[in-house]
């Protein structure tokens, strides 16, 4: 059966089929071994004059300009000269060091290549990227989404010059289309993303996502999902790859649908445990981890009864039923798995009914035409054009002033509160969120015992109190 989906994958790449390998990444274990064929083609970055043409849907409910019918790959005719290590060393060096140094984590070594090896590659090959296009800046995680890449398209220990130069590329192209807003120097653009984010959840179960912003205004828990396409926090390397599959062959904003696919999914279980625990703080914890993930269409056969634990199917995926307060669950305190392939059915189904041209979601408003979530698809500008998008901040990000609290009362019924939060206090907040959640992951990996010591529910309670305390004091000007 892999076999024969393989083949189908290099088929459609073949055949410039982009509805095909849309169908194909919804399958359990997503493209297998022929997505070294299909991640270079999807990112445009083979040499060949093979096309890309959209799949029908993405033409029908685009928020953009016109979307070209078929695209050829820059390289054929692009005069970019290759990736240099040579050159003048970039700005955030000494970061990449830091960074690099300490991953493959969570995904281990393949073909007995050791780390060591695969850490210098990594860190030459992000400092060849960012030598460059100096203009980018590097971003933490960013050695995440680039770890990805290294493993799936060149992870043995004496790979080709040319699986070496087709890695370089795809870096480079996956860099200035999928991850360049948050390679400027600004947050803006996260925080824009967030928005647009929490605007879908609204809209798809608008009391559940009251009750969520109890907790944090913003869905800053779902920022790592965002920022490095799940390749932090996303344990197996199998796993991750079936969900760029799924992601490299739609449109960058698809992401944000993904995020927002993930916490409805996990309504009852986080409804499950606020009753459990009478405190609204779990929500953060669980909502910045990630359940279970398994690749099948089924779960695996337990003792349990079928009738008590029925398995979830693609065809449940597109409903979005509302919270309904007097619910009950029969699920317990472990986070129970979700199947990738039904996440992934609800991803598509989500965008179906709440497309980036709904007018609730407001995207055109929030992100700017550069933005490489509203971008044309496939994508118009030239690698140096894009490389310089990332210096006009203005045109990633049109509005970050409007204050959307009252909605969130209105949903509550209770009066809007006075006042409203400026950006500078909105980024001065995330800043905290980020310098907060750094701070206790580092304190998680060097206290003894490890992950095995922490206090989650205490954590948690404590780090949504620094939260809100610190929200509460910027929103009074203190």
């Amino acid at each position: 059966m892999a076999t024969e989906i393989q083949a189908k994958v290099i088929s459609a790449v073949n055949e410039g089929d982009i509805s095909r390998l849309r169908e194909l990444s919804l399958l359990p274990g997503g493209f297998g071994d022929a997505r070294t064929v299909a991640w270079p083609y999807l990112l445009q970055a083979r040499s060949s004059s093979s096309t890309l043409t959209p799949a029908p849907e993405a033409i029908a409910s685009s928020s953009t300009t016109t979307v070209a019918s078929t695209i050829t790959s820059p390289i054929a005719s692009s005069s970019s000269p290759p990736l240099s290590y040579d050159d003048e060393p970039h700005q955030d060096e000494s970061q990449i060091k830091l960074d690099t140094d300490r991953s493959f984590v969570l995904y281990p070594s393949l073909h007995d290549t050791k780390k060591d090896l695969l850490k210098s590659r990594l860190n030459r090959l992000i400092t060849r990227v960012l030598r460059k296009r100096r203009k980018l800046a590097y971003v933490q995680g960013y050695h995440d989404v680039l770890a990805v890449l290294q493993l799936t398209l060149c992870p043995g220990q004496e790979p080709s010059e040319e699986d070496e130069m087709m890695l370089e590329r795809c870096a480079e192209r996956i860099s200035l289309f999928r991850f360049r807003d948050a390679m400027g120097r600004g947050l803006e653009p996260l925080l824009g993303l967030l928005r647009v984010l929490r605007r879908l959840l609204r809209l798809a179960d608008p009391a559940y996502a009251a009750l969520i912003e109890q907790t944090t205004p913003l869905p800053y828990y779902a920022l790592s999902n965002l920022l490095t396409l799940f390749a932090h926090d996303v344990p197996t390397l199998p796993l991750i790859q079936h969900i760029w599959d799924f992601l490299l062959s739609r449109e960058p904003v698809w992401v944000v649908y993904l995020c927002a696919a993930l916490i409805l999914e996990r309504k009852e279980e986080l409804l499950q445990r606020v009753r459990e625990d009478g405190d609204e703080g779990v929500l953060y914890v669980l909502l910045s981890g990630l359940p279970p993930l398994v690749d099948s269409d089924s779960l695996p056969c337990s003792s349990e009864s079928d009738d008590d634990n029925p398995p979830l199917t693609p065809s449940s995926s597109a409903s979005l039923p509302p919270y309904t307060p007097g619910s009950s669950s029969s699920l317990t305190p472990r986070s129970p798995p979700l199947l990738l392939p039904h996440l992934l059915h609800r991803t598509e189904a989500l965008y179906v009914t709440f497309p980036p041209s709904h007018p609730g979601l407001k995207l055109e408003d929030t992100l700017g035409p550069a933005s490489v979530h509203r971008a044309p698809w496939p994508p118009e500008l030239t690698e140096d054009e894009a490389e310089v998008v990332v210096t006009r901040p203005s045109d990633i990000v049109l509005s970050l002033d409007e204050d959307e609290e009252p909605a969130l009362e209105e949903l509550k019924g209770a009066p809007s509160s006075k006042g409203r939060r400026t950006r500078e206090q909105e980024m001065r907040t995330l800043m905290a969120v980020l310098v907060v959640g750094a701070g206790v992951m580092i304190a998680i990996y060097t206290a003894e015992g490890g992950m095995r010591a922490v206090d989650w529910l205490g954590l948690a309670r404590v780090a949504v109190g620094v939260v809100r305390e610190g929200a509460g004091r910027l929103a009074r000007g203190a």
